[in-house]
């Protein structure tokens, strides 16, 4: 806790962390439903099934806090959670603008990053508490 009053500016960095993530997603739609129906062919009804099944890691978002406070990765609690699934939403999204082409990649991708943005919605929302318990 002392390394919150040391970085005051810690506080801002979460903030805007999960602005931009949450911004992320709501922009990234637009090209994720060009991607269902210019690139995967997919009818209307093909389309909103894998909408809701990138939908199941939000669902069990609980289980996610339980695991980033439960079991502690590099020593850290969450900080080392938020750079590894940071870097997994980086590599989803690089591995699906590559293999555009292939249904299943470009599924596994979209249920990668739906993951990691739910685990990284569960972290900063653990920092905004910390930070409203100080």
């Amino acid at each position: 806790m002392a390394f919150f009053k040391i970085f005051p500016s810690l506080y801002f960095n979460v903030i805007l962390l999960g602005f931009l993530q949450e911004a992320s997603n709501g922009i990234s739609m637009v090209a994720i439903q060009y991607l269902y129906k210019d690139e995967f062919h997919l009818d209307p009804s093909g389309a909103s099934f894998l909408d809701s099944l990138s939908t199941i890691p939000w669902i069990i978002k609980p289980l996610w806090g339980f695991i980033s406070d439960s079991f502690h990765f590099f020593g850290y609690r969450r900080k080392s959670y938020l750079i590894l699934f940071s870097f997994i939403q980086i590599l989803s999204w690089c591995l699906l603008s590559t293999f555009t082409g292939n249904i299943y990649v470009g599924i596994g991708c979209l249920l990668m990053l739906s993951f990691a943005g739910a685990f990284i919605n569960v972290i900063c929302g653990n920092f905004m508490v910390i930070i409203y318990r100080n």
